[in-house]
């Protein structure tokens, strides 16, 4: 500390005398002798002398005070992204179907004549695979989301029922051996259908209605042999157009693939033949109907653009 007042006071003295006039220092001394030229001083050398730290800083940790409460700095969460099925859409799917298949058994040209057998219905009671493909178009406004869907189907669902023997009009049976039969076997089936529903984000619950075709096996028999000597065979088939509707469900697994379940009914409505009597005609024949409706349940994938 001395020393810095020791500098600091020979610099005031030497910036004092640098400002008198030499003339006037002669007079009030009375010497002859020329005036001393004062030394400059740089302000450099004035500033390293006098601000020069004679120390090292210290730097240190601030610690907060026990207790206090700092602020929580939370990020901000993302916006979750909404699904949209609006578009289109290909897909397959697998399922199970079964029917009633009821077959009305007439004989002609009336019960009454015809006393060997009685009027009867008889299930035939098809069921058996899907498998097939479809595919269609969403729109989607807000939660509401409806379009079109076109389905085709290889089918499996058939059954044969036998009823053995043949019952007359008295209540007794005719003979052994007689028997009536009715087969229904679909072999495909397609639809045209609009669907309907409301969706939450990534899951779609909708109706659905609309056209159905499929092409249908029949046959039937009243066979009255080896008792008799006749029997009343049948077998045709036809495309069967009818209708369609059921309920289903939809949930996207990512941006492009969604799984689905579904569940429809069908009504192709009837179909009748009457038969005459073989090998040889006869004054009687039969009268088969067959109706043709059946429910059912599949699932598959849907992949959509």
């Amino acid at each position: 500390m001395n020393k810095k007042i020791l500098t600091i006071s020979g610099l005031l003295l030497f910036t004092v005398a640098g400002f008198m006039p030499p003339a006037a220092n002669a007079q009030e001394t009375g010497s002859t002798q020329p005036a001393v030229k004062p030394s400059v001083v740089s302000t450099e050398t004035v500033a390293q002398n006098t601000f020069k730290m004679p120390f090292t800083p210290r730097i240190e940790k601030y610690t907060p005070p026990a207790g206090s409460v700092l602020p929580i700095v939370k990020k901000r969460a993302a916006t979750p992204t909404t699904y949209t099925w609006t578009g289109a859409y290909v897909g397959g799917n697998f399922g199970y179907g079964w029917g009633g298949g009821d077959t009305r058994f007439e004989p002609l040209p009336s019960a009454t004549a015809f006393i060997n057998m009685l009027p009867v219905t008889i299930k035939a009671d098809p069921r058996g695979f899907t498998v097939g493909g479809h595919g269609g178009y969403n729109w989607q406004s807000g939660h509401f989301v409806a379009g079109p869907e076109a389905s085709i189907s290889w089918s499996n669902i058939k059954r044969t029922t036998i009823v053995s023997p043949i019952i007359q009009n008295n209540g007794t049976a005719f003979g052994t051996g007689s028997f009536q039969s009715t087969t229904q076997d679909i072999d495909y089936v397609g639809t045209f259908r609009g669907r309907a529903g409301g969706a939450w984000n990534r899951v779609y619950i909708y109706g659905t209605a609309g056209l159905a075709f499929g092409r249908v096996n029949y046959a039937a028999e009243s066979d009255f042999r080896p008792t008799g000597t006749l029997h009343y065979p049948a077998a045709f088939n036809k495309t069967k157009a009818g209708w369609t509707a059921g309920f289903g469900g939809e949930v996207a697994v990512n941006d492009h693939w969604s799984w689905k379940t579904e569940y429809l009914y069908f009504d192709f409505g009837n179909e009748s033949l009457t038969v005459p009597s073989a090998p040889t005609a006869s004054a009687f024949s039969v009268m088969y109907n067959w109706k043709t409706t059946f429910h059912s349940f599949n699932t598959g994938f849907n992949y959509r653009w």
